[in-house]
C-alpha cells in the first residue's frame, strides 16, 4: 500500500512539472508572437494594429477578433486568413474596411467610435500549439461644441445676457474651456469683471448690464487632446434711436434752395424722416455706417409759405422715438429790389467819381452825363418795378452788363476830358503869339505889291507833302519844346510870305506878314505852329523862319514908328 501511494505521488509530481514547463513555454510563445499593448487613433483616420511572429512550421490560419464589450467572454469575428488556400474574409461591420498587412498586422480604414476596444490575434499551425495575442485600441474623438441659446443672440441695452456652451461626445473628456470676444480672451476671474462663470466647471457665460459696446462675436473654446474645438455666436445689442446731429435753424432768400440734414444712430438702424405740420416730406436717406443713418431734405426755390418748423424723427421700435426740430425762415425782399446796400455803395462810389470828373473838367460834358444817367436810372426803375425784388439772377446779369457799360463810358469820358485838359494846358503854355499886321504900306517901295500877293500869282508854289510816319520827338528846328529838356528855352517864329488857305481842319490859315510861333517842325516840310489862339499845321515853304531877336526888333519898330510918323506930320504942319 505504501509503495502504491509513493508511486502515485511521484506520477503527480511529474504531471505538475510538465504542466509548469508547458505554461512557461506558452508565455514565451513558441513562434515569437509580438503585439503592442495599446494603440491610439483619431476617429475617421485609418489605423494599423501591428503584429509579428516567426516559425518554420506550416501556419493553418491567422484570425482577428474583438471582445464583445457587453459580453467579454464572447468574441466578434473581424478577419480570417487561410494561407494554404490564400483566402481572406472580413465579417460584420468590418467587412470592406479591414485588410491584412504583412503576415499578421490588421489595418482598419475609416475608424469609427465603435471600433475602439480589445482585439485578439489567433494563429494556428502544425507542430505548435495555437497562439493568441491581445491589443487595446483607443479611438480618440474631439468634442462637439455648441453655443446658444440662439444665433444671433439679441438683447436690449441694460439687461443681462447668458450665453450657453454645450460640450459633448468627447473621448477622452475635454481638458479646458474658455470664452473669447472678438478674438480676445475674456477674464472671468477678475473681481470687478462684468462677466461671470464661463469655465470648465460652469461653461455658460453671464454678461451683466449689457451696453452697446458689448455687442460682438463671442466664442466658446474647448481644449482636447486631439485638437481645440470652438463655436461662436453674434451678440446684438438693441438700443433706441438717437439723433446725434441736426441742421441749425437758417434763413434763406426767396427762390433760393434750402438743405436740412439729420443724422441718427441706433440698432436696428433707425428710420429717419422729415415732416412739417404733421405731413411727411420726401427726403433722401443714406446709411453712413452700421447703425448710423442720415436724412437730407432739399427744398428747391423756396417761397414765402415755406417758412415754418421742420421736424426730424428717428425711430427703430426700441424705446421712444427721438424728435428734433429746425426753424426755416424765408427772407422777404425789400421794395425796390434786393441788394439796396450794394446799390447805395456803388451809387456813392459812382457819384464820387462823377464829382471828381466834373471838378477836373470844369463841368464839361454835363448834358451827356445827365442823359446817360437818366437812361440808366430809368432802366433800373423799370427792372425793379417789374421784378418786385425777385429775379435775383436777372438783376445780377443786368447789373453786370450795366456795370460794364458804366465802366466803358467812364473810361471813355475820362480819356476825353484828360485830352481836353492837356490841350488847354498846351495852349496856355504857348499862348504867346504875335500878329505883326499888314500895316506896312510905306515899305511898298522895298517889296512892291508883296502884301497883296496871292497864291494864284505863284502857280508853281505847292505845299510840301505831309510825312506818313511820325518824325523823331523834338526833331528839326530849334523850338521851345525841343530845347526845354536841355535847360534853355529857345523860341522860333516864322513870317508868312504868302497867303495859304487850309485844305484840312488841322491846318492854319496864313495871311501875308502873319507871325507864327513854331512849336515843332522841319525846314522844307510841315510845321506845327500857334497863331491867333489856334494850334495847327502850316507849310514851311510859305514862310520865312525868324529868331526871337528878330521878332523883338520888329515889335520895337512897330512901337516907335507911329511916334516918328506923328512927329513928322507935326513938323510938316508947321
Amino acid at each position: 500500500m505504501a509503495c502504491i501511494a509513493r508511486t502515485r505521488l511521484l506520477f503527480c509530481g511529474w504531471i505538475l512539472l510538465f504542466l509548469l514547463s508547458y505554461k512557461e513555454c506558452s508565455a514565451q510563445s513558441s513562434i515569437g508572437l509580438t503585439l503592442p499593448e495599446i494603440v491610439n487613433t483619431i476617429v475617421g483616420d485609418p489605423v494599423t494594429l501591428p503584429a509579428t511572429f516567426q516559425t518554420n512550421r506550416q501556419v493553418v490560419s491567422v484570425s482577428w477578433s474583438k471582445l464583445n464589450p457587453r459580453q467579454p467572454t464572447k468574441r466578434i469575428p473581424v478577419l480570417k486568413y487561410l494561407p494554404m488556400l490564400q483566402s481572406t474574409e472580413s465579417y460584420g461591420v468590418f467587412k470592406g474596411r479591414v485588410v491584412l498587412e504583412g503576415r499578421a498586422s490588421l489595418k482598419i480604414q475609416r475608424t469609427t467610435r465603435r471600433d475602439g476596444g480589445t482585439y485578439v490575434l489567433t494563429i494556428m499551425g502544425e507542430g505548435f500549439p495555437t497562439e493568441e495575442g491581445f491589443i487595446e485600441m483607443n479611438v480618440l474623438v474631439p468634442p462637439k461644441v455648441e453655443v446658444g441659446p440662439t444665433k444671433p443672440y439679441v438683447t436690449a441695452e441694460g439687461r443681462s445676457a447668458s450665453l450657453t456652451c454645450a460640450v459633448r461626445d468627447a473621448s477622452p473628456n475635454v481638458t479646458s474651456l474658455r470664452w473669447e470676444k472678438d478674438s480676445t480672451a475674456i477674464d472671468t476671474l477678475r473681481f470687478d469683471s462684468k462677466y461671470s462663470d464661463g469655465t470648465l466647471q460652469s461653461p455658460d457665460l453671464l454678461i451683466h448690464h449689457v451696453t452697446r459696446s458689448d455687442a460682438g462675436r463671442y466664442r466658446c473654446v474647448a481644449g482636447h487632446v486631439v485638437k481645440s474645438v470652438s463655436d461662436s455666436l453674434l451678440l446684438e445689442v438693441r438700443y433706441p434711436a438717437t439723433i446725434v446731429s441736426v441742421s441749425d435753424s437758417l434763413t434763406v432768400a426767396v427762390s433760393d434752395n434750402a438743405v436740412l440734414q439729420c443724422v441718427a444712430e441706433g440698432h436696428p438702424p433707425p428710420n429717419v424722416t422729415w415732416s412739417r405740420n404733421g405731413i411727411r416730406l420726401r427726403s433722401t436717406t443714406k446709411r453712413l455706417s452700421l447703425g448710423v443713418c442720415t436724412s437730407s431734405l432739399v427744398l428747391q426755390k423756396v417761397r414765402l409759405n415755406a417758412t415754418g418748423t421742420y421736424v426730424c424723427t428717428a425711430s427703430n421700435k426700441v424705446g421712444k422715438d427721438d424728435i428734433k426740430s429746425v426753424m426755416l425762415s424765408i427772407r422777404v425782399a425789400r421794395t425796390g429790389g434786393e441788394g439796396v446796400d450794394v446799390l447805395i455803395l456803388v451809387g456813392a462810389i459812382a457819384g464820387g467819381m462823377w464829382l471828381v470828373i466834373f471838378a477836373r473838367t470844369g463841368g464839361e460834358g454835363v448834358d451827356v452825363l445827365i442823359l446817360v444817367g437818366a437812361i440808366a436810372g430809368g432802366m433800373w426803375l423799370v427792372i425793379f418795378a417789374r421784378t418786385g425784388g425777385e429775379g435775383v439772377d436777372v438783376l445780377i446779369l443786368v447789373g453786370a452788363i450795366a456795370g460794364g457799360m458804366w465802366l466803358v463810358i467812364c473810361l471813355a469820358l475820362a480819356v476825353y476830358f484828360v485830352r481836353r485838359r492837356r490841350q488847354r494846358q498846351e495852349k496856355k503854355r504857348f499862348s504867346f503869339y504875335y500878329n505883326m499886321g499888314r500895316g506896312q504900306g510905306d515899305k511898298g517901295g522895298d517889296r512892291p505889291g508883296e502884301e497883296t500877293l496871292e497864291v494864284t500869282r505863284h502857280p508853281n508854289l505847292k505845299p510840301p507833302v505831309k510825312p506818313r510816319s511820325p518824325s523823331a520827338p523834338y526833331g528839326g528846328i530849334e523850338t521851345i519844346r525841343r530845347t526845354s529838356n536841355k535847360g534853355k528855352v529857345v523860341r522860333r517864329y516864322a513870317r508868312a510870305l504868302y497867303c495859304y488857305r487850309p485844305a484840312e481842319e488841322n491846318e492854319l490859315a496864313l495871311e501875308v506878314d502873319d507871325v507864327i510861333e513854331v512849336l515843332e517842325g522841319e525846314d522844307g516840310g510841315w510845321c506845327l505852329g500857334y497863331l491867333r489862339g489856334r494850334i495847327g499845321l502850316f507849310p514851311s515853304n510859305y514862310v520865312k523862319f525868324l529868331s526871337a531877336s528878330q521878332v523883338s526888333a520888329a515889335k520895337l519898330r512897330e512901337l516907335y514908328e507911329p511916334v516918328e510918323s506923328k512927329s513928322s506930320s507935326s513938323k510938316a504942319s508947321l
